[in-house]
């Protein structure tokens, strides 16, 4: 909250002054507790600025997590010699109330002194509660104030980012008035008005529609200022040079004050070439049928004429059923160019596809050789050697099969077709049949889709992020190059391998219900704990759904596959759980603290009432631990309490749980005994083992011993009556001479 070392605040001056005149005491103060000092952040009476934390009051109340009452800390075991209570400031009285976080997290106390020692009634410690809230708001409001400012720094970086984005974007962007005037526009809308964006800025909207449009017109402005419909429009726009260019408009309204302003941003993209493209293709199209009727007509003499003669001459009837069985192939093929050669390369036939693919009319290239007017100047070598090859061996290689070749129009033009070839005999003649598709705008959209593959491969690829896409059976398709950098393996290891082969058995038993989840159309986010060569490392993945929109022949609800995106989140997990081990473990030994006893008990009744399983307590007394103290000093006292949870967590078995109550006193968990004390037994004669022989101890010390009392749980039992057995358990102990164990009855 950086709230440490920082200077002195007024509001909680305040409120620490009206503490001292409510409790009538010398010292007042609001203490925020560190790794390892207490700092003062407000102080009445008190000439120090910060203490160590390993003798200040306010700890143990921060650790207990509850108002801390010392009445006479002259009589009090755990301050009666503690350098504050001894010396200067001689603090005989405390009462503190801890102070939290937004989130609970324990910060410091509000807390009140007193050289004298003095009563503390209720009507003290509620009133001391709501000094303490009034601290806590205060706290309260700092921490949000810093939330605010991370929030609005992320507030800017979108704005930078979005404002680039507008820039930088293909299509023309630009915000409009109510009244229909150009309020804003990206560059790339003012490149399509070949103007600069000072000249329109200003300006009306409605002179840049071209007035022969005036359906597109009149539909644009009673969305620009009625009801916006998803759907786009297209029109044209007139530039400042007087060109029109046809474009797309899609209009959006927002209130980009708050107050209802009307704006509409429009995105305008460029369609002129497609839409020219259009109504050539349309005059082209009027002018085939046109075609096609005038031929239709032609052939339908043609077939009477030759239906007259058949009745007189049989071989001009044969004649005519082949003609009739060669032309309906090739009506078969309408949409494509049809060209039939006889074994010289002649053209024989030349379709209608093949007259407005190639450019070449019927009559100019009947009778002619083939190559000269479709095949490049560069493979005609290559057409001819494979042309006499197939004719002289009789073996079509190509027969029955779809290739890519290149091809020429009339205009000297190359461009790619996809080539049939069918071989049929009439008469004692071979005569070749092709088909010929052009796949100009195939290829160009395969490499308009190959070019947007490779710029989503590189924006992926540079995020810090894994991004996939599985498909139905779980197996990878796409993966970005975070994959190859965290796994450590080349691309081509990722495709076509498993979900459960590339992170593994144990990341695929976590994520696996999410998996089916998601392929049953649900959005899914989970957070799991990679094991890599580097070290564990937590990943947020969300897994989003793919539908088959596009098939028509599959259902439209039906998934086909699903993203995956996995973020890095260990930094933020490992915050937490620091967080978390500071709120459940003792500062001195580095052991479970009261908190997480309490919880871990809970724990065990619940599943030894369930299982009808035994464990047992035990409860751990130092001896004459206050002497040692007295004798050697606290800084040996802690060194000392340290050693033994060394030794306790030595002597434990791993599956038991033991933890530090307060001061000198310690519990343990045992579960899973059998139903005599022999493993109990054991465990302790461990701990008295290494408690003699392995702490180290001053002269003059002979051993450190401890006094142990047991409760063995033998059915339904609460958990503050087998503590409490234990506990009395101890203090038998203690009675019988000390360094005994007891089992509670």
């Amino acid at each position: 909250m950086q709230l440490l070392d920082s200077p002195p605040s007024p509001e909680l001056d305040r409120i620490i002054r009206i503490a001292l005149r409510v409790f009538e005491a010398p010292i007042a103060l609001v203490s925020l507790i560190d790794c390892d000092r207490q700092w003062f952040k407000s102080r009445i009476g008190l000439d120090v600025a910060e203490t160590p934390r390993d003798i200040s009051f306010c700890t143990h109340a921060v650790e207990a997590d509850e108002m801390l009452i010392v009445q006479n800390a002259d009589s009090d075991e755990r301050f009666f010699q503690n350098p504050l209570v001894t010396g200067a400031p001689y603090i005989k009285f405390y009462a503190g109330q801890p102070l939290r976080s937004i989130d609970g997290i324990p910060l410091g106390t509000l807390c009140v002194m007193d050289r004298n020692p003095r009563d503390f009634k209720d009507d003290d410690k509620k009133a001391l509660e709501d000094l303490a809230i009034l601290a806590e708001h205060f706290l309260h409001n700092i921490e949000s104030q810093i939330r605010l400012q991370r929030v609005r720094k992320a507030h800017q970086r979108t704005e930078e980012m979005y404002s680039l984005i507008v820039e930088k974007a293909s299509v023309g962007l630009a915000v409009i008035s109510s009244d229909g005037i150009w309020l804003e526009m990206n560059s790339r809308l003012s490149e399509m008005l070949a103007s600069p964006p000072e000249s329109l800025i200003g300006e009306y909207v409605a002179p840049f529609i071209d007035s022969r449009d005036e359906f597109a017109k009149e539909l644009f402005f009673d969305r620009l200022f009625g009801e916006i419909p998803s759907s786009p429009i297209e029109t044209r726009m007139i530039r400042l040079d007087g060109i029109s260019v046809w474009v797309q408009i899609s209009l959006t309204r927002f209130d980009s004050s708050g107050e209802g302003d009307g704006s509409v941003v429009m995105a305008v993209t460029d369609i002129d070439d497609r839409k020219r493209n259009e109504i050539e293709l349309e005059t082209l199209q009027r002018d085939l049928e046109r075609r096609v009727a005038e031929r239709t007509i032609q052939l339908e003499d043609a077939i009477s004429s030759l239906e007259f003669e058949a009745s007189q001459r049989r071989n001009a009837e044969l004649l005519t059923i082949s003609e009739k069985e060669r032309f309906r192939a090739t009506l078969e093929n309408a949409t494509d160019a049809f060209i039939e050669v006889n074994s010289f390369g002649l053209i024989r036939m030349w379709n209608r596809s093949a007259e407005r693919i190639f450019g070449w009319k019927e009559e100019e290239v009947l009778g002619r050789e083939l190559a000269s007017f479709i095949i490049p100047p560069s493979l005609r070598h290559v057409h001819f050697e494979a042309f006499s090859a197939s004719f002289s061996t009789k073996q079509w290689r190509f027969q029955g099969k779809r290739i890519e070749v290149q091809a020429q129009r009339r205009s000297g033009q190359i461009f790619p077709v996809e080539m049939t070839l069918g071989v049929t005999q009439l008469d004692g003649e071979y005569l070749v049949n092709v088909f010929l598709q052009d796949i100009t705008k195939r290829k160009e959209d395969e490499k308009r889709i190959r070019t947007a593959a490779r710029r989503i491969k590189t924006i992926t690829d540079n995020l810090p992020a894994l991004i996939a896409y599985l498909d139905e059976k779980e197996i990878y398709q796409f993966h970005n190059r975070q994959h190859e950098v965290l796994f450590g393996k080349s691309a081509d290891y990722f495709i076509s391998r498993h979900l459960k082969e590339v992170f593994g058995p144990g990341f695929y038993r976590m994520a696996e219900s999410s998996v089916r989840n998601v392929l049953a159309g649900a959005y899914q986010s989970i957070e799991i704990e990679l094991d890599l060569s580097r070290g564990p490392r937590w990943f947020v993945v969300d897994l989003v759904p793919d539908y088959s929109f596009e098939d028509e022949l599959v259902d439209k609800n039906t998934v086909i596959g699903f993203y995956m995106l996995a973020t890095d989140s260990t930094d933020r997990k490992q915050r937490e759980q620091r967080l978390s081990h500071i709120a459940s473990h003792d500062f001195l030994t580095g052991l479970p603290n009261r908190r997480s006893f309490n919880e871990k008990l809970k724990q065990v009744l619940a599943i030894t009432d369930q299982n009808s399983l035994e464990f047992a307590i035990v409860f751990i007394d130092l001896d004459d631990f206050k002497k040692v103290n007295d004798n050697y000093g606290h800084e040996f006292g802690d060194e000392l309490l340290r050693e033994f949870a060394r030794c306790a967590k030595e002597a434990f078995r791993s599956s038991d749980f033991i933890a530090r109550l307060a001061g000198d006193e310690f519990v343990a968990v045992i579960e899973n005994i059998a139903k005599n004390r022999q493993e109990v037994d054991r465990i302790v004669a461990r701990l008295r083992s290494k408690l003699k022989c392995e702490v180290r101890l001053p002269s003059g010390l002979s051993e450190i011993s401890a006094s142990i009392g047991i409760a063995i749980s033998t059915g339904n039992v609460s958990s503050s009556d087998i503590l409490q057995a234990a506990d009395a358990a101890m203090y038998r102990a203690k009675q019988l001479g000390k360094n005994q164990t007891v089992y509670a009855d």
